[in-house]
């Protein structure tokens, strides 16, 4: 589980593998069902709750196929009364604080490691596990970026440049501007 702070609000987000979606079975139940995938199955499901002064005011479902995900540190980042969700292969913008869907866009052909948004706070970067992928903060699809294997290592966001670590222990250096990029090592 990982909480986020924006503003007033409070995010928590959590794996919710037990989750079945259409279901009036479930334990929990959330205020809205965002299942993205026109199979109707779900890999990766995590739960999104949205709290103001420790009273739930929002919550969410998510649900996604792909390489399967679990919450991490870097699952959610929150931003001017939206926030942006990593599920498997997908990312979500969920307005806020009811956690309405925004937006949806295929984060990474497998699988989404992570969020994380430019040092200007302009543009949001997903570490996927094939392709590095900048969008703006409305959707849009900026660029994309493969290596010769899959980005399974360190990542990370420094200047203008992404650094990056592939399963054969490559490093990348692409630019944040452009999605240049090159193997600097391997």
């Amino acid at each position: 589980m990982i909480s986020v702070q924006s503003g007033d609000f409070s995010l928590e987000m959590f794996d919710a593998p037990d989750y079945t979606f259409g279901s009036v079975d479930n334990a929990r139940k959330y205020d809205h069902e965002h299942l993205f995938d026109d199979a109707g199955s779900a890999f990766s499901k995590h739960g999104l709750v949205c709290s103001k002064d420790a009273r739930e005011i929002g919550s969410a479902i998510l649900g996604a196929s792909g390489g399967p995900t679990s919450v991490t540190e870097h699952s959610l980042v929150a931003l001017e009364g939206r926030c942006f969700a990593a599920v498997g292969m997908m990312v979500a913008c969920l307005a806020l604080p009811d956690l309405s869907l925004l937006w949806s866009e295929r984060g990474d052909p497998a699988t989404c490691f992570g969020l994380h948004l430019t040092p200007d706070e302009d543009a949001l970067v997903v570490h996927g596990e094939l392709e590095i992928t900048k969008f703006s903060l409305s959707g849009e699809k900026l660029w994309s970026f493969m290596g010769q294997d899959i980005f399974t290592g360190k990542f990370s966001i420094e200047g203008n440049n992404i650094v990056a670590e592939d399963f054969e222990s490559g490093w990348y250096h692409i630019r944040l501007d452009s999605g240049a990029g090159e193997q600097v090592s391997k």
